[in-house]
């Protein structure tokens, strides 16, 4: 299910790599909409250039915490449903 936001994000990506460039925006719609290319080179909203390894390490270290959670909580609710409360 969270593979397709990926992929499309990732396709999407391609398309403006491919059609766009930074020095020449692209309008549409008789001006009215106009897209232009832009990269981001810091980490979080141009906060931390060079230090996303720190938001990546960061990242990960959430999502082990919150699969243990998961863990734990399922562990849980699995001896309840044997009958044994803590």
């Amino acid at each position: 299910m969270a593979a397709l936001p990926l992929v499309m994000d990732l396709v999407t990506k391609q398309i403006a790599l491919a059609n766009f460039s930074p020095a020449d925006p692209v309008s549409t719609l008789g001006g009215f909409l106009k897209f232009t290319l832009v990269s981001n080179s810091g980490a979080a909203l141009s906060v931390g250039e060079g230090a996303t390894w720190l938001f990546s390490a960061a990242k990960l270290i959430a999502i082990a915490g919150m699969a243990a959670d998961v863990l734990r909580v399922a562990s849980t609710a699995v001896w309840a449903g044997c009958g044994v409360w803590w």
